[in-house]
């Protein structure tokens, strides 16, 4: 990878040894000086040297290697939470599809979500399922959502992916985990409000949120998951976004 700081004329090249997908962090000043730190969010191997830098300007050339981030001076605080929870990897329950992208069906979706549990896919590798109506979670069942990395709900921009609504508030504990896909093209259009004259509330009801995902009175975990080009109404007093 070749980065190059036009403003003042430096070309840094970067050569990562060992540990693909590590990310690292080039500065330097106004002396020339270079400084290389790893990207905490990509752990790398203790044996592996991180990277070379050089770093040239005129007749000066400087060499700095970046050590694991373990082995160099901490730069943020430790953390002070643990994280509240991970990937379900508990055993599938339910499967969508039966070898093939074509058998990874709108419907085949929709005839899982209906039984709840933990649904994975076997597509026969990357998919993308287009959906043309919100698709509903079930209240009393907990359901887990593994598109292991391959699986995308495309809505379209016309509809709203997945939707789960309990009648009560802060009295559901069921929990809906969606993790390991990308969820795209969402669209929540919403109950519009009656027109009033201002101060009066405009535009639409709560569920104009939550193009993606809407989730009322449950427990909602998502994991690894891209949300893509998804939107809520425009306007609305309680309106939640587009995710």
């Amino acid at each position: 990878m070749l980065l190059k700081n036009y403003a003042r004329g430096l070309v840094l090249s970067l050569a990562l040894v060992g540990q693909v997908g590590a990310n690292i962090d080039v500065d330097v000043d106004v002396d020339d000086q270079a400084a290389v730190t790893a990207d905490p969010a990509v752990p790398v191997a203790p044996e592996a040297v991180a990277a070379t830098v050089g770093v040239a300007q005129g007749d000066i050339m400087s060499q700095v290697s970046a050590m694991p981030l373990s082995a160099a001076k901490a730069t943020s605080p430790a953390a002070i939470c643990p994280t509240p929870f991970g990937s379900d990897t508990r055993a599938t329950t339910v499967i969508v599809g039966s070898g093939t992208a074509a058998s990874c069906t709108e419907r085949a979706l929709a005839n899982a979500l209906a039984k709840g549990g933990v649904i994975r896919f076997n597509c026969g590798g990357p998919a993308t399922i287009k959906i043309t109506s919100q698709k509903t979670l079930r209240t009393d069942v907990n359901t887990t959502l593994d598109g292991q990395g391959i699986i995308t709900l495309d809505g379209q921009g016309a509809t709203r992916l997945l939707h789960y609504s309990s009648p009560n508030f802060q009295a559901t504990n069921t929990t809906v985990t969606i993790q390991n896909m990308i969820l795209q093209n969402g669209a929540a259009r919403g109950t519009p409000i009656p027109v009033a004259p201002t101060p009066c509330s405009q535009g639409t009801q709560i569920d104009g949120g939550g193009g993606a995902i809407y989730v009322r009175d449950g427990k909602l975990r998502v994991w690894n998951t891209i949300f893509k080009h998804n939107e809520g109404a425009a306007e609305g007093p309680d309106v939640g976004g587009g995710a």
